[in-house]
């Protein structure tokens, strides 16, 4: 029933159910611990210039160990349309926030310098408040772009102080006790995960019990370390 009313929202508004198109009929991308089932719960919808762009699709099954599995996609960015013939995000694409490095009163000047530069901001009430979906006014798309700018250019005074080059990248944060208490718990779950979909997701069994047990150590790990 979800789904004749998702298909339905994409064809009223001409959107399209890009995961529906490239993904094969019996993908799924939820399993349910509970009832041992699976489902097809996450989806990609993308107007028709954006799924133009879309390069790939799939669902990464071999690195979940959770209910829901990670879907993933790859856009060529030089398909995508330019609605005013100049892309703003190209003058900070190489600027990254590593917010892990930040402390709690850098996060609370980042929030404050935020809320000060949008107070600012002129917002495009008529453009917002238009109910054509398929607007062809210029004014519209004019001040939603300049909005959209405005919007950037104050994300990126915000975090100013704490930019970081994106070339001189910094190793990925690694959760403090992750190595010594999560990590073989991790690995474990993900062979079991395999292990248990090559065989056909049984609901019980060998694989599906191996499943499970691994799923409840790899959780019990995290809450672990989360908690000390």
């Amino acid at each position: 029933q979800f789904a004749k009313h998702l298909i339905q929202l994409c064809e009223d508004n001409d959107l399209v159910l890009s995961s529906k198109v490239l993904l094969p009929k019996d993908s799924y991308t939820y399993i349910s611990e509970a009832w041992h089932t699976t489902s097809w719960l996450d989806h990609c919808i993308s107007t028709a210039d954006g799924h133009a762009a879309l390069d790939s699709m799939s669902i990464k099954y071999g690195v979940t160990v959770s209910d829901h599995i990670p879907l993933a996609f790859s856009i060529n960015v030089e398909q995508l349309p330019s609605t005013m013939g100049v892309n703003y995000v190209n003058n900070y694409d190489n600027i990254k926030l590593e917010w892990a490095a930040l402390s709690d009163k850098d996060i609370s000047g980042y929030s404050y310098n935020t809320d000060q530069y949008l107070n600012n901001i002129s917002v495009a009430k008529e453009a917002i408040l238009c109910e054509d979906v398929n607007c062809k006014i210029l004014k519209h798309k004019s001040d939603l772009c300049s909005m959209y700018e405005d919007i950037v250019d104050a994300l990126y005074e915000s975090g100013r102080p704490f930019h970081v080059k994106g070339k001189n990248k910094q190793k990925p944060h690694i959760r403090p006790g992750w190595k010594e208490h999560v990590a073989m718990y991790q690995d474990e779950a993900r062979v079991a995960f395999k292990c248990w979909d090559m065989v056909g997701r049984p609901r019980q069994g060998v694989e599906f019990e191996q499943k499970k047990r691994a799923n409840a150590r790899y959780k019990y790990a995290v809450r672990f370390i989360s908690k000390n």
